[in-house]
């Protein structure tokens, strides 16, 4: 029997969700029986999804194949059965792999992927996430505001009786105010607090016997210090895990706590409801978020609801239209609007906003908290110039970088592909003297990134002479091409005729797919939308070797944005002389090398 809930640490974060689910649309209507299972497991392996230790492929043509860092391509399938043969012969098959990728999807209702229940399903709801029609805050918060233990599609949680997110909130909310009452100021759960008691929160009725557990503990420890202070965290922590756990092996109980609160802290933020505080030692309800928290703790019980079949959870699950959200009412909207108009003039006190709330004073409750919000983003944005030749931002900016792909790659917003927006952004601000960068992320009362704007540029750079869109994916096989094809052009263009000065694109990734550099390299020559575009596709270790040069350049007083600008004018002149998109990329190394050497400064 379950001791605590958690999410699934074989699916990280939902970027790693999302691509498994596209793996799975390829099996849609197929039996998810050992068969099925195995074959869900040999597409991740396919489309390097994942990649099994070199001592499980044990032949060296197999590990160079399934290791080969230089190609995004899938694998052969022959190659492919080889690998699964290596499963068959191990305690958890290809089988029992295949159903623990496809467990995460099942639980969010995002398909019927389950050996009792015959054909794989893939939902409504799902297609529209993968084609990005609903974003994953929207996803994920009506998916959190329903989850429950026990449910119809897990089993070993008949014990539990509780909502997750809603039972987290209504914890650190009640932890809040009894801090307050003490006279303290009201910082939220510290992680080691979390650790202890959110993941083992299985029951409704434990809320205020743990609010008071965590008051007590917080209140010892605060009279102590030290060594005394340090052995008292300590054991309380030991004594605390054997409770959960039993007195099993303590240290694992730990770390398995540890990666439970990561994920889940990973997860939740996607909602905008919980921020990081402390330098992220806390987790907390975000400022301007109180509202929303207090409808739904007033609307939405932390404990779980009774239902009498799979089939009606699934529904429970998959409707989130007939979920509106619990502040959408004028009441509540109305108090939002306060508090986001507070929020903006404590972002910048400089900035009157007067004119700005005459100008949406007509809309409707709704449309102005969205506006609000939109302004307060953009204000938290605009604070980030102050990175302009901040050489130690800039030194994190390319270690993130440079390791994004690595597999021990920690991630800090909820995707690799979110922290590879905001440390690309982070370094172009610092570089030189932009005018404005503007990524497309919303950012959180943390100052850290919370998920994606749709339907435009990753990052729109406006300069005093040009204007640049940078897009930037982790993707490298074909789905390279499906994913950033018709988009980077498309927003490049609408970039373009929204500026006055000429523009172009830089396309940042691992490696570059050939369809994709054939698809830009169409659009350079022969025009998109009767015009031809610049999109200069740069692998990541290349756009890292421009930002280490920008540094040097920096410090030797030598970097402008018309510096910026004539190497990519390098890039477009050597169009003229090349006969293939292969030959072009081929001359970017010495282009960028050229450019590195460039002793005379272009500054103004």
């Amino acid at each position: 029997m379950a001791k605590v809930w958690s999410f699934n640490t074989t699916i990280r974060n939902p970027e790693r969700m999302e691509n498994m689910l596209r793996t799975l649309t390829e099996l849609e209507g197929k039996e998810f029986n050992a068969e099925g299972q195995e074959a869900f497991f040999g597409l991740q392996i396919k489309k390097r999804l994942y990649k099994p230790e070199k001592r499980t492929l044990e032949e060296q043509d197999l590990i160079k194949i399934v290791h080969d860092d230089e190609t995004g391509d899938d694998i052969e399938d022959e190659d492919v059965q080889r690998v699964l043969e290596k499963y068959r012969e191990r305690n958890v098959n290809g089988s029992g792999r295949g159903r623990t990728a496809a467990a995460i999807l099942n639980r969010f209702g995002l398909c019927v992927a389950l050996q009792s229940k015959g054909n794989i399903v893939i939902t409504t709801l799902a297609k529209k996430w993968l084609k990005h029609e609903v974003d994953d805050e929207e996803l994920f918060t009506k998916f959190f505001l329903k989850w429950q233990y026990p449910n119809q599609i897990e089993s070993g949680y008949n014990d539990f009786d509780i909502k997750p997110f809603v039972g987290t909130l209504s914890l650190i909310t009640k932890v809040n105010l009894m801090w307050e009452k003490l006279g303290n100021k009201p910082v939220g759960l510290s992680k080691n607090e979390y650790q202890l008691f959110i993941p083992s929160l299985v029951r409704a009725s434990q809320i205020d016997d743990y609010a008071l557990r965590i008051i007590n503990f917080r209140t010892e420890k605060k009279s102590k210090s030290g060594k005394d202070k340090t052995d008292f965290v300590k054991e309380f922590s030991s004594t605390r895990t054997k409770e959960i756990y039993g007195d099993n092996n303590t240290e694992k109980a730990l770390r398995d706590l540890k990666d439970y609160t990561d994920s889940s802290i990973r997860y939740f933020r996607i909602s905008g409801l919980l921020a990081l505080r402390g330098r992220d030692t806390h987790i907390d309800i975000a400022h301007g978020k109180e509202v929303e928290v207090s409808s739904i703790l007033q609307k939405i019980k932390p404990d779980a609801e009774s239902f009498d079949s799979y089939e009606n959870y699934f529904e429970y699950l998959n409707n989130t239209e007939a979920l509106e959200l619990p502040w959408i009412n004028e009441e509540d909207l109305n108090e939002i609007t306060k508090k986001l108009t507070t929020l903006i003039q404590d972002e910048d006190n400089e900035e009157s906003i007067e004119d700005y709330i005459l100008d949406i004073e007509n809309l409707s409750t709704k449309n102005k908290v969205e506006s609000l919000e939109a302004k307060l983003n953009e204000l938290r944005i605009k604070k980030l110039k102050v990175l302009r030749h901040d050489i130690t931002a800039l030194d994190e900016c390319i270690a993130k970088l440079s390791s994004i792909t690595s597999k021990s790659y920690e991630t800090l917003t909820a995707r690799p592909s979110l922290d590879f927006e905001w440390y690309a952004s982070r370094a172009l601000m610092a570089l030189n003297d932009a005018i404005e960068i503007n990524p497309s992320f919303n950012i959180g009362d943390d100052g850290i990134p919370t998920g994606f704007r749709g339907n435009t540029s990753d990052i729109e750079c406006l300069y005093k002479t040009f204007g640049m869109t940078v897009e930037v994916t982790l993707l490298m096989g074909r789905d390279q091409w499906y994913a950033e094809g018709q988009p980077v052009m498309r927003h490049l263009r609408d970039f373009e005729d929204k500026i006055e000065n000429v523009a172009h694109c830089v396309f940042v990734a691992p490696l570059i797919h050939r369809d994709t550099l054939n698809t830009f390299w169409g659009s350079n020559i022969a025009g998109y939308e009767g015009k031809k575009q610049l999109i200069v596709p740069l692998t990541l270790k290349q756009f890292v070797e421009i930002l280490e040069i920008g540094k040097r350049k920096i410090l030797e007083d030598k970097l402008s944005h018309k510096e910026l600008e004539s190497l990519f004018s390098s890039f477009a002149n050597k169009l003229k002389d090349v006969q293939s998109p292969h030959d072009w990329v081929d001359e970017f190394p010495e282009l960028i090398k050229n450019w590195s050497t460039q002793s005379n400064s272009v500054a103004d």
